[in-house]
């Protein structure tokens, strides 16, 4: 695994460079492994923090001694250093993914909703979070026995799992140091095994296509945006332009974000009302959950990785949500969302679900319209703020996507909400005809009972 990064000065998931990249290749000499295998890069990196190479064991330190789920992130930013983090912590590309990816983490290692800091739930600027090394006391790690086999164990769960083989130049830390932040931080290993199943079923890496930077005249700051809504800040030159002003410019971030999280929500909701249509996810699986996720994930068919996922969409959406209210983050917030999008206490099957979705696509693409016709109008009175068009190309392409999807959903619907009765033999003992209630692998309890069991654990 070599995902060059920097013209191809830094390599591998870490992104080691110079003495450090040379280091990497004497772990793998000791290993007897090439330098590129994900477990000798997993190794080392740990080697790195427990200080057996180089300056990085303050990191590791802080890292294990970690109180929630910022300072876990953060102690991993000093270690590997990414880009814009010679500015601050906070200044690192893509610092709030990297944070939700840890608090996912955090999230099925304790397999509780309820301990995650409700402040967090968006993915706001790092501008909107506490100051760098203050404590946040609304979220505290759970705290668990010391592990039997330490490193050995996490090892053994298949890190080759979590590390994936990235594209080049993709960076592993943009979206799953987090994760291996929490994991160490946690310092559990058979949390991390139950972590890495759930990876194999979740993970999907893709190169951001979605990147777009502006400029601000007035402080040579350039905004880089991605297609999940960050937004990372850089201090350069720039030439005079029109002045944009402050009122603006937070207009144009905080719809963008929101608008983001809106349409990542409606294209995840639009799959998963696909799949549900295809009979493709077994929502019995969800019921099973519990605190086991291991044993959830094990049960590796189509249907359980795809319930799976669904699962941790549902918690995109909830964010999508709370950007939709502007941010308001509480913990009654956060299931009041969650609520919205899974009313009632019917027992729901695969048909309910879908029909929900798919109401729900057409909200989110509804939100996202909206926010990027407002942004529209203010880049239409800042015409230097996105020169080239860039917002509205993309808006319209969406658009059509959207119009597309949906069109292909509606198409198939009525027979998947009218099925043709099948055909029952009348002659005979018994029925051949098939039971579409039995199996259609309801789940015992309600669907939304089940969120609000892991809420309240």
């Amino acid at each position: 695994m070599d995902a060059l990064g920097d013209n191809g000065s830094a390599h591998g998931g870490f992104q080691w460079r110079k003495d450090r990249f040379q280091n990497l290749q004497n772990t793998a000499g000791a290993m007897g492994k090439a330098w590129t295998d994900p477990e000798v890069q997993a190794n080392h990196w740990y080697n790195e923090m427990d200080g057996k190479y180089g300056g990085e064991k303050p990191y590791g330190d802080a890292l294990k001694a970690a109180r929630n789920d910022r300072e876990a992130n953060e102690a991993v930013i000093r270690s590997l250093r990414p880009a814009g983090s010679q500015d601050g912590v906070r200044n690192a590309h893509n610092y709030s993914g990297r944070l939700n990816a840890t608090q996912e983490a955090f999230r099925l290692l304790s397999g509780s909703d309820g301990g995650v800091n409700p402040g967090v739930l968006s993915k706001g600027n790092p501008a909107d979070l506490p100051a760098e090394g203050a404590q946040d006391a609304s979220f505290q790690m759970p705290q668990q026995a010391p592990p039997k086999e330490g490193w050995d164990a996490f090892m053994s769960g298949g890190p080759g799992a979590l590390f994936g083989q990235p594209q080049a130049g993709w960076n592993l830390g943009d979206a799953l140091t987090g994760a291996g932040a929490a994991l160490m931080a946690r310092d559990n290993p058979d949390g991390a095994k139950s972590l890495l199943a759930g990876m194999r079923a979740l993970q999907k890496v893709n190169e951001d296509p979605g990147i777009n930077t502006q400029i601000d005249s007035r402080t040579g700051r350039a905004y880089t945006y991605d297609s999940k809504g960050n937004v990372s800040v850089k201090q350069i030159h720039a030439p005079d332009a029109k002045p944009i002003s402050d009122t603006a410019v937070k207009l144009i971030q905080g719809n963008n974000d929101a608008s983001e999280a809106a349409w990542n929500a409606a294209e995840g909701t639009r799959k998963y009302t696909r799949l549900l249509m295809d009979g493709k996810v077994n929502l019995s699986a969800l019921s099973r959950i519990g605190n086991d996720f291991a044993t959830f994930t094990n049960d590796s068919d189509e249907g359980t990785r795809n319930a799976a996922g669904l699962m941790s969409h549902l918690m995109r959406m909830r964010d999508a949500k709370l950007f939709e209210a502007k941010g308001v983050q509480t913990e009654g917030d956060a299931t009041r969302a969650l609520e919205a999008l899974l009313p009632g206490n019917a027992k729901f099957d695969n048909k309910a679900v879908a029909s929900l979705f798919r109401d729900l696509s057409k909200e989110f693409t509804g939100t996202y319209d909206e926010k990027q016709r407002y942004n529209q109008a203010l880049f239409t009175r800042y015409k230097d703020y996105d020169p080239e068009g860039f917002y509205k190309s993309r808006y319209d392409d969406r658009m059509k996507q959207a119009r597309d999807a949906d069109a292909l959903i509606e198409k198939g619907w009525g027979n998947f909400a009218n099925p043709p009765a099948a055909p029952v033999v009348t002659s005979g003992t018994a029925p051949t005809g098939r039971d579409p209630v039995k199996s259609a692998g309801k789940p015992k309890g309600s669907f939304l009972e089940f969120f609000d069991r892991r809420a309240a654990q």
